[in-house]
């Protein structure tokens, strides 16, 4: 956690565990979750630099600050919120937990399991988070195939919704409006241009937008693959 002017973030490093693929996928993810009216917690940009190093610190924690230089992803801490459990999981309806269902097979989410469901709950709202592991197929891209998009998702009998399965081709009919490759193409541009290719100029303009459209024909395909019977 950190304070900011703007108050306080729990930021994620791109040092840690899939470094700027995880900061992507937290981003298109949530991106997607506003457009369907889930609640995320807010973000913002958080720079980390060589002023902030205390060498004082933990050695490891100080090792991964070191590796995590320049910009970061921080999300809008929401103090008194608590993790969703067996108890209070019928504070969200049918509906918002079958979209939230349809978010994580869009998204091919491995979490919101019951073991670890990424939602927090405050004043009879709640707010999904942690989808770095979302978007997975990023780490692989010399084994996409035109089928990578509509394989199985292995983890919906684990999820925390999965009884909301009946409710999704209704679901995904709402959304079809919104789900063409020119729209989740608009949605990919909200990705900072630095966790793409941090390490290039900002001149490098075509790495970055084929980036972006990887993303894009990768939701698409993925949306166009889903079957009437669900998942």
């Amino acid at each position: 956690m950190v304070e900011t002017d703007a108050g306080k973030f729990i930021v994620k490093l791109h040092g840690a565990g899939q470094g700027y693929g995880a900061l992507i996928a937290e981003v298109v993810t949530a991106e997607l979750a506003e457009k369907i009216g889930l609640p995320v917690p807010g973000r913002a940009l958080v720079t980390i630099s060589e002023s902030l190093l205390d060498p004082r610190e933990d050695p490891e924690l100080l090792q991964l600050l070191r590796a995590s230089l320049g910009y970061n992803l921080g999300f809008e801490y929401i103090a008194g919120a608590v993790t969703l459990n067996m108890e209070n999981r019928v504070r969200i309806g049918d509906e918002a937990a079958a979209k939230v269902l349809w978010l994580d097979w869009l998204t091919e989410n491995p979490d919101r399991t019951w073991r670890n469901p990424n939602i927090l709950i405050r004043d009879q709202k709640f707010w999904l988070i942690d989808h770095g592991a979302t978007l997975g197929f990023q780490y692989s891209l010399e084994h996409l195939t035109e089928d990578s998009p509509a394989r199985r998702w292995a983890a919906a009998p684990d999820h925390v919704f999965y009884k909301a399965r009946h409710l999704l081709p209704k679901i995904h009919a709402e959304f079809g409006p919104f789900c063409s490759y020119e729209e989740f193409l608009t949605l990919s541009w909200d990705i900072p241009r630095e966790f793409i290719r941090p390490e290039t100029a900002p001149r490098d303009y075509d790495l970055a937008t084929r980036r972006r459209e990887l993303f894009a024909a990768w939701l698409w395909k993925r949306f166009k693959s889903f079957k009437p019977d669900g998942i």
